[in-house]
This record gives structure tokens, sequence and C-alpha cells, in this order.
């Protein structure tokens, strides 16, 4: 009998994603989500120079597990959910802390929250119509892997949100900035919350990786 061809090993080219869970920026990834409520125990409590510390040390994490992640070619499938997923965590918890301490615009905070639920809808709805019948909903290996990839616009957004969350803080603890800056910041916020919320109900920011 012939022998049998070795099996065949997947070598991932640098800039695409491996199918690898327990990496180094997934960890400091999730370190980020494990650390979120944290802060929100030192807002709820008035503490809230402890908590700009703590969100200096999040934005730290954040840059690191970016960065080793492309300078060790350890991008990963699971890895393009948990970034987002982690910084949607941050804002949500901060958002939600701050808004029932009175800091944050109850009504910006109903746009920002609103806005992440109908993409959430919306993304599950998509994978469920277009992943073929015997993939995993959530699915990180073989083919038709689904890919979230977040547009310019809304990677702007997040940083203009986590910077106002941080202004929030800031507000609360030195009085810094002045409320009409304030004021005039959530604004901003608010156009580019509605402004990347459009883009994405075309769905051109989720599409299917076919894995060979």
């Amino acid at each position: 009998m012939p022998d049998k061809p070795p099996p065949r090993r997947l070598v991932v080219p640098p800039g695409e994603l491996s199918n690898q869970w327990v990496t180094v920026p997934n960890a400091l990834t999730m370190l980020r989500i494990v650390a979120t409520p944290g802060l929100a125990h030192l807002i709820v409590n008035d503490h809230y120079q402890a908590a700009i510390v703590g969100c200096f040390f999040t934005g730290i994490l954040d840059y690191f597990d970016g960065k080793l992640a492309r300078a060790w070619n350890q991008q990963t499938v699971v890895g393009a959910f948990l970034d987002p997923l982690a910084d949607k965590v941050f804002v949500g918890t901060l958002l939600v802390t701050l808004t029932y301490k009175g800091l944050f615009p109850v009504e910006l905070a109903a746009l920002i929250v609103g806005r992440d639920v109908v993409l959430l809808g919306g993304s599950f709805a998509y994978r469920f119509w277009t992943k073929p019948k015997d993939a995993a909903f959530f699915a990180t290996s073989g083919d038709d892997v689904l890919n979230v990839t977040p547009s310019q616009l809304s990677r702007v957004n997040t940083v203009l949100q986590m910077s106002l969350l941080g202004f929030a803080l800031t507000k609360a603890a030195y009085g810094m900035p002045s409320q009409d800056v304030f004021t005039g910041l959530c604004w901003v916020v608010a156009g580019t919350t509605i402004a990347s919320g459009a883009g994405y109900m075309s769905m051109r920011n989720l599409k299917i990786v076919h894995k060979p």
C-alpha cells in the first residue's frame, strides 16, 4: 500500500488571521475585559482619580495587544472578535456607570448603546443568513469564517467615545474641561456615532473569509 501523505499543515502568511486561541495579545485583551468591572467599581464609589489611572493602564494594554499581534504575527480570528469586544465592554461599562452617576448625558448614552445593539443584531442576522449550513455560527476555523473589519470611521468613533468618557472623569475629578467644551465634544461624538452606524448598515465591513 502506498504511504499516506503527511497531514497538511496550515501556514498563515503575515497579514492573515490564524485560528490559534492562546496568544499573548489575546491574553492582554482578555485582561482588559476582566479589569473593566474594577473601573466601574471605582467610579460608583467616587474614586475618580484612581479610575483615571485605571483607564490609562487599560489604554496601554489596548496599545500593546495590537502592536504585539502585528509584530509577532499573532493576528487571530479570535483576536479579531475579542479586541472590538473589549472596546465595547470598556465603553459600555464606563458609559453606564458615568451616566448612573450623572456625569454623562443620558441621551448620548442611549444613542451609543442603541447603535451597538442594532449593529450586533444585524451582524447576527447577517451571519445566520449567509453562513454555510454545516458551519458553526461562531466558527473560528475551516471554510467561511466570519471576519469583522472595523471601518476607519468606526475606529475614530471608538477613540472619540473613549476620550469623551475620559473627559467625563477628568471633569468629575478636576473640573476640566469646562461644561461648554464638554457639551461640544458630546455633539461631535453623537455625529460620528450616527455616521459610523450608518456605514455599517450596508454590511460592507462584514465579510466571509474563505480558508484554503
